[in-house]
């Protein structure tokens, strides 16, 4: 009832086992709680009971080791000539003192885990051993401890993660059982025989039941049903089947199948056995099946049609026309799942339910050791140019630190389907100078526009001339401080909050660098990235999965759906939802929420064109083209640019009519 009845219950231990167990509560003997009459609510939460005291010891001392080996990456940086003498530990002060207390440490909290454990070791134990070894063979070798550098990162980063795993060790518990004093517990551990026929029917069963569908099926006397596709993993899936019985089928009467499959819909539309609609559909998706008649335009649902669309979205009704829940996203949000057919008429194939973006990190203790100014400082308070930036980027590549800006190859299909605001910053830069990467009328790219070169160019000079490395794992190089400064999509904020707290505190969040305008102010827009959800054209329920759509993007639904993910995998889990009002009751710093609330206001979507999956792939050509020497900029981009032109004219024509 929110209160720990007595002292002995704020330290509840549950040891180590991968079976069921029968534990009875209490010190040899169960303790009493006492009850009145009536409801009450027992809650349990995680603590590090005894091992805090090794969390704190571990904490510190992965500072030092995580300092200590920035120390030594200004020096010798991530990749060490293994012929060159460094010298560290004249280069270094007091190394030989922090490598020795490291050590000493290191093998002193190994040697309390162990028996903690009953003298048993672990592979957190392990973890602990090995990196006390390679500190100890740096430190007996002075002349050649460079050469373990590799090694002292990657057991570092290990070490580190283990900081993250004490505070989220899994408890499954199955049941709770409360006896009168004097009554005996029922134990209700399986025997040898039941486990055996349990495994024995679970294995029949693997061959009849449909693990696809989650939820079961649809009652006799629905209000009518729908059926939606998912490719999720099935502890999102769970959760929104729970989600739909207690909200959306209770509240409206109307019955959810929902499917997890990795077909796509395509597949559905050509074997004849295809959902009512689908959600988390990728970027390029929408428009690519709706101009071949497979999508639904949800322009249909509007109240200027059909006065039983509502125009006020109150929570009373989810029979909302298109408009009012327009008003839930950002302003662009739903420019990539409109399509012009070429008759004037913008249909609409989706909504969005996630959007991405990305934002600036850098780590305040490095830029106070370098003593490059805050973003935040920069500019009276506007925060950076892109030549802050560079400014910046020069002083750590002159300390063998890097900078990084996002860029992901193409490899497949799905990297393509992503969208381009996913891949790099060209469409930022293109929209920070104010130009768009398609013409007014949609049927033509402006790559080959002299404000688009110069984009284009500003762009490739970030790898060509300032050094700026092209594909690195950021999120691992800025916890280690290898990269302390860089721009990635804001999802990485979450795994550094939960996963790294070996830094906590000693880094920051900002708006992306912008472009100084001729008024003065600064451009800080930026393009996005997400998925949409629509309704399938063949439906015969559009009616009740216009309703679904509804209450889905809903941001009661949004958060509800939010919270319950993160209490099964935690906050690493984190959706992307697209509805403002849900992002803004996450679980935020305030400060934090302003800035990403401010970036995110900033994002301007790209729109999706016939034969726009050609255009990510000409800039990535014309990209590796200036990159390799084969090419300038302006040439590169005239020669891909024509090839982007030419495939969206040939698919205009294809599908116009």
């Amino acid at each position: 009832d929110g209160e720990i009845p007595f002292e002995e219950c704020k330290n509840l231990r549950f040891d180590y086992c991968t079976d069921w167990e029968f534990k009875k509560i209490g010190d040899g003997t169960p303790y009493k709680f006492y009850l009145t009459k009536g409801t009450h609510i027992l809650t349990l939460e995680v603590t590090l009971g005894e091992t805090s005291e090794f969390y704190s010891r571990l904490n510190k001392i992965v500072e030092v080791i995580g300092d200590t080996y920035m120390d030594i990456v200004m020096i010798t940086s991530s990749s060490p000539d293994p012929n060159r003498d460094y010298d560290l530990f004249r280069q270094i002060p007091n190394f030989q003192e922090t490598l020795l207390s490291c050590y000493t440490d290191l093998n002193a909290l190994a040697s309390d885990m162990k028996a903690l454990s009953g003298d048993r070791s672990s592979k957190y134990i392990s973890a602990l051993n090995n990196m006390a070894r390679i500190i100890n063979e740096m430190y007996k070798n002075q002349y050649t401890a460079q050469n373990y550098v590799s090694d002292y990162y990657s057991n570092y980063t290990t070490v580190c993660s283990w900081l993250y795993e004490m505070k989220t060790m899994p408890l499954s518990i199955d049941q709770m059982q409360f006896a009168a004093p004097g009554k005996a517990f029922k134990d209700n551990t399986a025997s040898f025989g039941e486990s055996l026929m349990f495994s024995t029917k679970r294995f029949f069963a693997s061959f009849t039941d449909d693990f696809t569908s989650i939820g079961g099926s649809v009652a006799a006397d629905a209000k009518g049903s729908v059926r939606i596709w998912v490719n999720w993993g099935r502890d999102q899936t769970q959760v929104l089947s729970n989600l739909i019985q207690d909200s959306f089928t209770y509240q409206t009467g109307i019955g959810v199948q929902l499917e997890i499959v990795n077909a796509s819909l395509v597949n559905g539309l050509l074997a004849g056995n295809f959902p009512d609609m689908q959600l988390h559909f990728s970027r390029t998706d929408p428009v690519n099946l709706g101009m071949r008649g497979a999508l639904y335009d949800l322009t249909n649902f509007s109240a200027k049609v059909d006065p039983k669309y509502s125009t006020v979205d109150d929570g009373s009704t989810y029979m909302l026309d298109y408009e009012t829940v327009l008003k839930r996203f950002q302003p662009s949000a739903a420019t990539p799942y409109y399509y012009d057919d070429g008759s004037g008429n913008m249909k609409l194939f989706a909504l969005p339910d996630t959007q991405s973006f990305f934002i600036m990190y850098y780590r305040t203790d490095v830029f106070d050791r370098l003593g490059i100014g805050e973003p935040a400082a920069a500019n009276d308070g506007k925060g950076w140019t892109w030549d802050d930036y560079l400014d910046a980027a020069t002083i750590l590549q002159r300390n063998n630190l890097a900078a990084y800006i996002p860029y992901t190859k193409i490899a497949s299909t799905t990297t393509v389907n992503a969208g381009m605001g996913s891949l790099h910053l060209f469409p930022t830069m293109l929209t920070q100078n104010n130009v768009k990467l398609y013409n007014d009328a949609r049927n033509k790219t402006n790559l080959t526009s002299g404000a688009a070169i110069a984009a284009f160019t500003k762009w490739t000079d970030l790898y060509t001339k300032y050094g700026i490395e092209k594909q690195i794992d950021f999120y691992n190089r800025f916890r280690t401080g290898a990269a302390p400064l860089g721009i990635a999509s804001y999802a990485v904020y979450t795994q550094l909050t939960q996963a790294a707290p070996e830094i906590q505190g000693r880094w920051k969040i900002c708006e992306i660098p912008g472009t100084m305008q001729e008024d003065g102010t600064i451009n800080r827009s930026i393009a996005g990235s997400g998925t949409g959800c629509g309704v399938v054209n063949e439906s015969s329920n559009k009616d009740e999965a216009w309703q679904f759509l509804c209450w889905w993007t809903s941001a009661d639904t949004q958060l509800r759906y939010n919270n319950n993910v993160e209490s099964i995998l935690g906050a690493v889990s984190r959706t992307a939802t697209a509805n403002v009002e849900a992002f803004s009751s996450y679980s935020w710093n305030a400060d934090d929420l302003q800035i990403l609330l401010s970036q995110w206001s900033q994002v301007q979507e790209l729109p999706e064109l016939p034969g726009g999956y050609y255009v990510s792939r000409a800039i990535d050509q014309a990209y590796w083209a200036v990159l390799n020497g084969e090419s300038n900029e302006k040439d590169a981009m005239f020669e891909w640019g024509e090839v982007a032109d030419n495939e969206i004219d040939r698919k205009i024509q294809e599908y116009s009519k």
